[in-house]
């Protein structure tokens, strides 16, 4: 059997042949196609062969892309193809084969050798149940002269499929210091709807762990399904000293810029909680961060997994929302966490915060030229929007020469963010420029304005104002026009020949600029062959490209002899303002093929 060419390389899978979804983001994936042994006058082109199967069974194939080899662009790993974050979404818990052929001087090559690989993490079973939690406990110690309450609290973490009409039972053996067994205590709970993905919580009269001081209590729950043909499930015993822990309590969390006080106008995307990782932490690990409250009802948790990233961040996080503080506006609350495994756990310091209102950010920001709608709402034309978006903070919004302000587009971390600042001349205008705007045509976008006063890293941030940024019509982005050999309405065969080309000019549109992503085709019969990248990936424009103002497109010889006669060739452009997430579609030309 002769030799196959060699797979492409595909970045980013791991040593289990899994491309992690997660670990790419919103990223588009880099594979090479191996080009060694190519002469330097080669003329070649790369046909990638894309074979993906959803979990479904849903296709996700492209076996019809071209990719002219481009030497300035050659890596050591090969020739780089990119394939779309959103394709690979699609495929997620499905798997790929992928190869390639080759075209050298006009002789196309066998397939190579083919990669397979699956697309994202598969889900990992859980062995056990993790370990019920006593709220405040430290080092498997418990202090009974330190419960504040009348009872002890212990928390039952969230399970997978918890279902309503489940049955968790909690078991709770005390031993005296002698290692007397005192009765056992059970308490059950039978979930509701609203119950199911939270911590459950059972109580300990203080008098029963008074009672067993300087000895120890067993815990342990256990799970009764509501489908009661499954078995009954067993958590493992944790085991707690009934005295004062003689180990350092955890560090405190810590909230930047927040000393005492917190003003909860300055968190309406949510207050996010970061900690260091504690010194013992273990993949495997629960961590519980406890917000607690005065008011009946309204303390809260926040679960968290500790998996392999945690420990290798060095810190966690968590995000306690918005609308909890709102809840708890004068009031004086409790931040801690707490972490736990079979045989260990720990506990944080407190750290106590006032919540209360201040300076408040109510007002829309102004978008001069936008058609308004309803409130807080509007619509620009984009080609209103080509030199960019005026924003304005209206003249309502008290501001300060010491504050720094800021306009923003969406979320950091969503296509079309943007962050800028004011204009030099005016604190409460700004410029957003077409660079931010082109991401966003077409779309929704979230206009805010945020202040930080100074002495302070937390901005306030104006309520969302909606902008809709219409798409580029017919006639804005013209067709491409064939310049060599000249032609229009009728493309003859013989011209082609003579010049051995076909070349089409894609002039400068509106928002044209160097980094879009362009693809370029040439369809016959609704049948589409690309010429400037792939139907999976456009090629970006380059800074020479974006100097010149315009797009060469060469459509080869061959391809053109091999349209019969009075055929028609359709010449299209495909255009990206989104760094490859979408391409839009817009006017094309259509030439007759002649002799």
């Amino acid at each position: 059997m002769h030799d196959l060419l060699p797979m492409p390389v595909v970045a980013n899978l791991s040593s289990d042949n899994v491309l992690d979804l997660a670990a790419l983001g919103d990223l588009a994936l880099a594979t090479y196609i191996p080009v060694g042994g190519i002469e330097d006058d080669d003329e070649v082109y790369i046909y990638p062969n894309w074979r993906g199967c959803g979990p479904s069974g849903a296709v996700f194939d492209d076996a019809g892309s071209m990719v002219p080899l481009d030497r300035d662009q050659v890596k050591p790993e090969g020739m780089p193809v990119s394939i779309t974050n959103l394709l690979l979404k699609s495929l997620d818990q499905g798997w790929v084969f992928y190869s390639y052929s080759l075209e050298i001087n006009g002789t196309r090559t066998e397939e190579s050798a083919r990669r397979f690989f699956y697309v994202g993490k598969r889900p990992q079973k859980v062995a056990l149940l993790p370990v019920a939690q006593v709220r405040g406990a430290h080092d498997l110690h418990i202090d009974a002269d330190t419960i504040s309450d009348n009872f002890l609290t212990v928390v039952v973490l969230p399970y997978e499929n918890m279902t309503a009409g489940d049955v968790v039972t909690f078991v709770w053996q005390g031993y005296t210091a002698t290692g007397t067994a005192r009765p056992v205590i059970k308490s059950v709970i039978e979930l509701v709807k609203e119950q199911v993905g939270q911590a459950l919580e059972f109580t300990i009269q203080k008098g029963q762990v008074t009672i067993i001081k300087n000895g120890k209590a067993e815990i342990s729950y256990s799970i009764t399904y509501a489908d009661d043909t499954k078995p009954v499930t067993q958590s493992i015993v944790q085991t707690f000293n009934i005295k004062a822990s003689l180990t350092p309590f955890l560090p405190a969390i810590e909230i930047p810029g927040v000393i005492g006080y917190l003003d909860p106008s300055q968190y309406t995307q949510g207050l996010k909680l970061s900690v260091n990782n504690y010194g013992a932490i273990q993949a495997g690990d629960y961590i519980v961060l406890y917000a607690m409250a005065p008011r009946a009802g309204r303390s809260t948790s926040i679960v968290m997994p500790v998996d392999a990233s945690t420990v290798d961040r060095g810190t966690f996080h968590a995000l306690l929302e918005y609308q909890w503080l709102l809840d708890n506006t004068a009031q004086d609350v409790v931040f801690t966490y707490q972490f736990s495994r079979l045989g260990a756990a720990g506990a944080s310091l407190p750290l106590p915060v006032n919540i209360n209102k201040e300076r408040k950010v109510t007002e829309f920001p102004h978008v001069p030229r936008a058609t308004p709608g309803n409130e807080g709402e509007g619509e620009l034309a984009a080609n209103i929007a080509v030199n960019g978006i005026d924003i304005e903070i209206p003249a309502e919004v008290e501001l300060f020469a010491s504050d720094s302000v800021h306009v923003r587009f969406n979320q950091e971390g969503e296509t079309g963010y943007y962050l800028g600042l004011n204009n030099p001349d005016n604190q409460r205008s700004f410029t957003v420029p077409m660079e931010a705007v082109a991401p966003n045509i077409g779309k929704k976008v979230q206009v805010y304005y945020q202040i930080t006063p100074a002495g302070t890293t937390i901005p306030l941030v104006s309520p969302a104002y909606t902008l809709t940024v219409l798409d580029l019509g017919s006639g804005q982005v013209i067709a491409p026009i064939c310049t060599k050999p000249a032609s229009s309405g009728r493309l003859s065969k013989r011209a082609v020949m003579a010049v051995e080309v076909a070349e089409f000019t894609q002039n400068k549109f509106m928002f044209f600029q160097a980094g879009l992503w362009v693809k370029v085709y040439a369809s016959v019969s609704g049948v589409k062959t690309y010429f400037r990248g792939t139907a999976l990936q456009g090629v970006q424009v380059s800074s020479e490209e974006a100097v010149e103002e315009k797009l060469i497109i060469s459509i080869n010889k061959d391809y053109v002899n091999g349209i019969a006669i009075n055929n028609k060739m359709v010449v299209g452009a495909e255009i990206s303002f989104d760094g490859g997430e979408e391409y839009k579609q817009f006017d094309t030309v259509s030439l007759t093929v002649v002799e």
